[in-house]
């Protein structure tokens, strides 16, 4: 996610270098993404699955019926995950399950 969000950099400062200076950063970034990418892990997807909470997700299956309300529901299941915390309260803390930790 850090990756995605970081790249809205990349426009801000690519305007600013010369060509080649531009080609050695988005080789580097590219190079680094996808270090992280192997060396982390990701888990699974399965996009068909994420809307029936009787099954986990597995694999990437039914990617075909991805749309934006997956977004929401992303959004609903991570705040009933994470809880809202008030002062004085313990936050949770993120799941890493599915990453090679």
């Amino acid at each position: 996610m850090h990756l995605v969000t970081s790249s809205l950099f990349l426009p801000s400062l690519v305007a600013y270098l010369s060509p080649r200076a531009q080609v050695l950063l988005l080789r580097a970034y590219l190079s680094s993404a996808v270090a992280w990418f192997v060396v982390i892990g990701r888990p699974s997807l399965n996009f068909k699955s994420f809307f029936d909470p009787a099954v986990p997700p597995v694999e990437l299956d039914g990617a075909e019926e991805l749309d934006g309300s997956m977004f929401v529901r992303a959004a609903v299941l991570t705040a009933d995950y994470m809880e809202w915390v008030r002062e004085g309260e313990e936050a949770r803390m993120w799941s890493l399950k599915g990453f090679h930790v």
